[in-house]
């Protein structure tokens, strides 16, 4: 899953180009894996993705916070 370096270089961004729908689980998980600074899948529970045509450009997941602390002010 890479993203080729002319859709980023673009000087002119239009809203229509893109979509956001639900992605799968497999490439959350592959992109927070992979891409993420953490390199750790976390608890997931839904999942949505950013799309360019068929080319998925990023991810973002809501799922239960680690710990019951963070549930608290979440």
């Amino acid at each position: 899953m890479t993203v080729t370096s002319n859709i980023l270089q673009e000087d002119i961004f239009y809203k229509e180009q893109y979509m956001v729908k639900e992605c799968t689980l497999a490439e959350a998980k592959d992109v927070c894996k992979n891409k993420h600074y953490l390199h750790r899948v976390p608890s997931i529970v839904a999942h949505y993705g950013l799309y360019k045509e068929e080319l998925l450009l990023g991810v973002i997941t809501f799922g239960v916070p680690p710990s019951p602390y963070l549930m608290k002010i979440c």
